[in-house]
């Protein structure tokens, strides 16, 4: 449950009390609800719990259905108290805390990679072969100033990007024609953010071309996939060139309303000349209030509309009649109007009916993509991985660690405890030396008195 964290936790309804399970189907009922269930719930806040009638957990008879956790094969299981006492992934004293040994290794740019070093962390893979194949590409990445630049910068175009999740959405709602704007809104933007990843693969192709890790070659060819170009091209062949995702505001709506390319549905065209000279309008409006009654007006955007904004410093005395819903933000008034109103009811109208036209063409996109979505998701496994490998050989630039050499006895010399080494002020923690082999298994490491 560490390793994949549950959407959704079944229990018997047997194990709640009737005050957290008064509908309970079952007959008897505890006065407490069991330690289990308590703990899971200490373990995992947030996690909603499905209890179950009991009848359907032992209509077969007790003990019948035996489920085992079986490990990947060359990994190590890590218990969750090791883990927690460990601060393998989290801070035992402050949960929010980066003073873990996932704080300190990470350093990824994508949301996927994020996951796999916590996975790795929790579950590292025990096959020298592999391990080995990985520090070939830190140490290549250490040794090659050009290589860790130029991947960096490549990974850079995709941060905080998600590119599991995305695909999860595209292929998800495949099926799904909707009339709502919502949906609609959010296909779009989808949309724009695989065109932004299949835009920007290719520099991180380039950024991995002539390695001489062996790993690094086959991450290389996975992200050069023909099929990759194939869906570069037909994205943007629907979709316009400056179509980036926008972070907000009115940005973020015009880079949904123009995504799709001009003249592929003729009704789609007449919507956004519609909402183009819905928003001009408002933009006047604002230009006459502004000159009309002598102020600094601006207009800002959200879900609801447009509204005005004027700094409480350009304002003496009151706001002029005519403005309503006053407000104060941030040393900012925050008002509307009337006009305003009725302008912003016609605006979204008109966008609203663009989003939809553009989730039909994009659906028919859509289709056509998922027919290679294999390659996605190898692109994806291949970005991620990267990501971690060059997320290590930052950690270990930057904590100027060594490669490890594995053999029959483990030798440290002058060992530092990641953690530690982060938080105390420097030169005042003292290394230790480490040596174990079979005829010294044991030895016992003594702080400062």
């Amino acid at each position: 449950m560490h390793l994949h964290s549950p959407s959704l936790v079944l229990i018997p309804d047997t194990f709640l009390s009737t005050s957290d399970n008064p509908s309970g189907a079952s007959g008897k009922r505890p006065h407490s609800t069991s330690m289990l269930v308590e703990f899971v719930r200490e373990e995992f806040p947030g996690v909603p719990f499905e209890p179950v009638g009991r009848r359907y957990w032992n209509d077969t008879g007790a003990g019948s259905l035996r489920i085992r956790y079986i490990p990947v094969d060359g990994t190590m299981m890590i218990d969750p108290d090791t883990a927690k006492n460990l601060e393998l992934v989290g801070n035992m004293t402050h949960k929010k805390s980066v003073h873990s040994l996932f704080g300190i290794l990470n350093h990824t740019y994508t949301a996927m990679a994020a996951r796999l070093l916590r996975v790795n962390i929790l579950s590292p893979i025990t096959v020298q072969a592999s391990i080995d194949a990985r520090l070939d590409v830190v140490e290549e990445f250490v040794q090659n100033e050009d290589r860790y630049t130029e991947v960096r910068d490549a990974l850079k175009t995709l941060n905080k990007m998600d590119f599991d999740k995305l695909i999860v959405a595209l292929a998800s709602q495949e099926a799904r024609i909707t009339n709502n704007a919502k949906p609609a809104s959010a296909r779009v933007l989808q949309m724009l953010n695989l065109r932004s990843v299949v835009k920007n693969l290719p520099l991180l192709q380039k950024a991995l071309s002539g390695s001489k890790s062996q790993l690094l070659k086959i991450i290389h060819s996975l992200i050069s996939d023909e099929r990759l170009a194939k869906i570069e091209a037909l994205v943007s062949t629907n979709l316009n060139e400056d179509g980036a995702p926008a972070k907000g505001g009115i940005g973020a709506v015009n880079a949904r309303v123009y995504a799709v390319k001009a003249h592929c549905n003729r009704l789609l065209d007449v919507a956004r000349e519609t909402y183009k000279e819905n928003v001009g309008d408002i933009f006047q409006l604002n230009r006459t209030l502004s000159e009309e009654h002598e102020l600094p007006l601006t207009l800002v955007y959200q879900d609801t509309g447009f509204y005005f904004t004027l700094k409480k410093s350009d304002l003496d005395g009151e706001l002029p009649k005519g403005f309503i819903n006053v407000s104060m933000k941030k040393g900012k008034w925050v008002f509307s109007n009337m006009d305003l109103k009725k302008m912003n009811a016609r605006m979204k109208d008109a966008l609203d009916e663009t989003l939809v036209l553009s989730e039909k063409i994009i659906q028919d996109l859509v289709a056509e993509i998922l027919v290679d979505v294999g390659a996605l998701y190898k692109a994806s496994e291949a970005v991620a991985l990267v990501d971690m490998l060059w997320s290590f050989a930052h950690a270990s630039i930057i904590h100027n660690y060594t490669r490890p050499e594995f053999t029959g006895t483990l030798a440290i010399k002058a060992g530092r405890h990641p953690v530690l080494e982060t938080i105390q002020t420097a030169g005042t923690l003292v290394p230790n030396d480490v040596y174990c082999d079979d005829s010294s298994s044991f030895q016992i490491i003594q702080g400062p008195k």
